[in-house]
């Protein structure tokens, strides 16, 4: 089972190695990160320059409980950001060309098909209420998927 610490690089790992990122053109992989505090400058690169970036941000809503002795397991939601600024996306030089709503169900999709070793517990769910739809005043639009995820926090 995965720890606590492991779940933002593994969903980044598992969104960027999905054929819909993992075969563009040009490292558009790199749009996908995990932000841990330190990924400011890389999101406005991403969305400035390619025109898209999928953030796996930090783990919230942790309810723990304990399966054995001397060992705590959590179900954590994993918030999923697929930002993007139209103006950049379009850009035929260097926009990344995504399509916003195919790139939400990639990542859904691979996120939810990631089963290691056919282990049900390593499963990414999506939570019940699962997308949210934000619009900046700058024109930026935002997708936030939601998913559930066990892990060990101990």
């Amino acid at each position: 089972m995965i720890s606590f610490r492991d779940i933002q690089p593994t969903a980044r790992d598992v969104i960027a190695a999905s054929d819909y990122f993992s075969n563009a053109p040009d490292g558009q992989a790199e749009l996908v990160i995990a932000d841990v505090g330190l990924s400011k400058d890389d999101i406005e690169t991403a969305l400035n320059k390619r025109g898209i970036a999928v953030v796996v941000d930090f783990p919230t809503n942790v309810a723990t409980f304990r399966r054995s002795p001397g060992v705590t397991h959590a179900y954590v939601t994993v918030p999923v950001h697929v930002q993007v600024n139209p103006v950049a996306n379009a850009d035929p030089e260097f926009g990344a060309g995504k399509n916003v709503l195919l790139a939400v169900e990639e990542i859904a999709n691979a996120l939810m098909a990631y089963d290691p070793e056919d282990d049900e517990a390593d499963r990414f769910e999506l939570e019940e209420d699962a997308i949210d739809l934000l619009a900046s005043d700058a024109g930026l639009v935002a997708f936030v998927l939601w998913f559930r995820k066990l892990c060990v926090f101990s």
